[in-house]
């Protein structure tokens, strides 16, 4: 019982300080939080670049950068027509972790079929496939947010994964 006693005070002064210390600080308007966002963001995609680029440069890949900082690369070329906004496409795909982790293969669940941006499969693909035409192939490697972003997917793909993606893709 006397033991008890001491815990719980000592819970009291350590509840009371924490309080005092939250008191002085000033609160954080809309435009300071807004801004150390932004910042936060800015810093997040500019590492998340670098680590792209010295992967890409440490094995030697020629790859091409998007605007949104995607690289990627066509290595057998289709002879179909040039996939654009609207158009139903195939993509059979294996996608990795970093570290080559395989988390998904169209060997395994089939290949995806989607309406380029019209559905809800990752900004990657949709981005990607842009580039190509039908009967195409290509190794990626997306930053996260055209992936499965700062959640991953709860399931495979952990938090803020930049994935590399080997696809193929043909129009329906």
């Amino acid at each position: 019982m006397k033991y008890l006693s001491y815990i719980v005070v000592i819970f009291v002064v350590l509840g009371a300080s924490c309080n005092e210390q939250t008191k002085h600080q000033k609160p954080m308007s809309d435009a300071e939080l807004r801004d150390q966002l932004i910042e936060f963001n800015k810093d997040k995609m500019n590492n998340e670049d670098a680590f792209i680029t010295a992967y890409v440069e440490k094995y030697e890949l020629a790859m091409q950068r998007s605007q949104t900082g995607m690289r990627y690369e066509l290595f057998k070329v289709g002879e179909g027509d040039t996939i654009s906004v609207g158009d139903a496409v195939e993509i059979k795909y294996r996608i990795r972790l970093g570290d080559s982790t395989l988390c998904y293969s169209s060997k395994v669940s089939g290949p995806l079929q989607m309406l380029v941006e019209g559905s809800d499969a990752p900004p990657g693909f949709h981005e990607v496939v842009q580039y190509m035409q039908s009967g195409d192939s290509a190794h990626c490697i997306w930053p996260a947010r055209l992936g499965y972003g700062m959640t991953g997917d709860l399931h495979k793909i952990p938090l803020n994964a930049i994935l590399l993606v080997d696809l193929s893709v043909r129009e329906l």
